[in-house]
């Protein structure tokens, strides 16, 4: 939409479109969503899920159910890079490089290492005296 409306090519939308969510999430947090915290969960998890089904019948209404015209794929990212093994094209390289960066681990800890809660519910559920004395109330059947 950034680049078909308002003329911001795609790189410069890659920082944009998450800033933009993210300012559309705030405006939606304090005026909505705030006013049920005091209420049972639920309330939130129903009105969350029926504001994404409006928003997606809104994007709907208005483009379609596919896009009246197609995304061209960014100069550069167009052709493939030869692996030695396959073919890969640039853009789903770009792609791969991105979610690579996002799901990296922050330095000194490791992504493979088990939560400490996790091993605790673990130990109370494997054996029944391991959860004795936790602050977390198990209930087991």
């Amino acid at each position: 939409m950034l680049l078909n409306y308002i003329g911001i090519g795609y790189f410069p939308s890659l920082i944009l479109a998450p800033l933009i969510v993210g300012a559309f999430g705030v405006v939606l947090e304090k005026t909505i969503i705030s006013r049920l915290y005091k209420l049972d969960h639920l309330y939130g998890l129903l009105l969350t899920f029926g504001l994404a089904l409006v928003i997606e019948g809104l994007f709907r209404n208005g483009y379609g159910k596919f896009p009246a015209c197609p995304y061209r794929i960014p100069q550069v990212l167009t052709g493939a890079t030869n692996l030695g093994y396959m073919y890969m094209p640039n853009y789903r390289g770009l792609g791969r490089l991105v979610r690579r960066l996002l799901s990296a681990s922050p330095p000194g800890r490791s992504s493979k290492k088990k939560p400490r809660l996790a091993a605790t519910l673990r130990a109370a559920t494997e054996k029944r005296t391991a959860g004795a004395g936790r602050s977390a109330s198990m209930c087991l059947a």
